[in-house]
């Protein structure tokens, strides 16, 4: 089966709205090519595409707030300037631990879906053995003023079994220099 789609160009607007031979209506905002935080699409501005982890799995993840409290997104403030009264630079959004209750290793990666100053530690892959359980930080580098909202994605795969989710992502950045 394929899927023929038929596209409208509103020059004088910016967007380009787009109906497949499925039902489906995709509007296409400018920036197309990822280089800044605009959305894509109008879903993108609105709704983020997240999924919740799986509850049944044997790859179990918890996403925790700097206090230590599970969450279900990540969503920050962070102060420029000198603590006390400013954040400190990386500042902690966040861990995001895995336990590993299968019987062989599982890999974990996170990432975000735009370029954004978040950094992971550790960053890359991540191996987690039998029985164990990985932290991940989740940190801002302050190598930028601009607030963050994106989607951070995490996938978890032993080769057997994966529990992949993705969540929301927010930073509101105040007092920028």
């Amino acid at each position: 089966m394929s899927i023929r789609t038929v596209c409208l160009v509103l020059a004088f607007a910016g967007l380009v709205a787009c109906d497949n031979s499925s039902g489906n209506t995709i509007f296409v905002l400018p920036d197309t090519i990822g280089d800044t935080t605009t959305p894509d699409s109008v879903s993108d501005a609105t709704t983020p595409d997240t999924t919740p982890p799986n509850p049944d799995s044997k790859l179990v993840a918890v996403l925790r707030d700097p206090s230590g409290a599970e969450v279900t997104a990540v969503d920050e403030i962070h102060h420029f300037g000198v603590p006390p009264a400013g954040s400190p630079c990386p500042t902690p959004l966040g861990t995001l631990s895995v336990t590993n209750d299968s019987t062989v290793d599982a890999t974990v990666t996170v990432s975000t879906r735009d370029i954004v100053a978040i950094d992971f530690k550790p960053q890359g892959a991540v191996t987690v053995a039998p029985g164990e359980t990985k932290v991940i930080d989740i940190e801002f580098s302050c190598a930028s003023t601009d607030d963050i909202s994106t989607v951070m994605d995490v996938t978890i795969t032993n080769g057997t079994e994966s529990n992949n989710f993705s969540t929301t992502l927010k930073l509101d950045v105040q007092g920028a220099p």
